[in-house]
């Protein structure tokens, strides 16, 4: 129902009997949040909860000292963002330089229950590869559901370049 209704937040006013009520149900479905309680289910939900699903690197056919990327994401939330946002690629190469991009992609179209597939390139080079994102407006960060280092940052992948 609160998928339906594209809830976005609950505050603490919300009819107390109920909150307590999902607190003491656990989750049952087969997933990553079997056991634990149907109000930390939806309090995860609430809004927009982006989850990076797969991520497929390879050789490019257009340019031979570059890597083509694909990352798909879906919006697994209750709802969709409904503020402008900016999405960044960072490249760590060896020596931890960091090289950023903002990829031109709009994340108020992610949809719920969709799945989104960002393309792009990057050199072909022994690298880490981050993605995170944040809104434009304060720069506040958004938080991929996935597991995200202390700055925010989702590690995509560790490539090693073999000639």
């Amino acid at each position: 129902v609160l998928k339906k209704m594209h809830v976005t937040y609950l505050n603490k006013h919300y009819d107390k009997l109920i909150l307590n009520t999902w607190n003491e149900w656990i989750w049952k479905e087969a997933d990553a949040w079997q056991g634990r309680t149907v109000f930390d289910y939806i309090g995860s939900h609430l809004g927009y909860r982006f989850l990076i699903k797969d991520v497929r690197v390879t050789e490019s056919k257009k340019i031979s000292n570059e890597m083509d990327i694909s990352i798909q994401i879906e919006n697994v939330g209750f709802a969709n963002l409904y503020q402008d946002a900016d999405v960044y690629l960072i490249y760590e190469d060896e020596a931890q330089h960091q090289y950023e991009r903002r990829l031109d992609v709009n994340m108020r179209t992610w949809n719920i229950n969709c799945t989104q597939t960002i393309c792009t390139q990057v050199r072909k080079a022994n690298c880490r590869i981050y993605l995170y994102a944040m809104l434009k407006k304060d720069r506040r960060q958004i938080y991929f559901a996935n597991h995200y280092d202390k700055d925010g940052r989702v590690l995509l992948g560790q490539f090693s370049v073999t000639e």
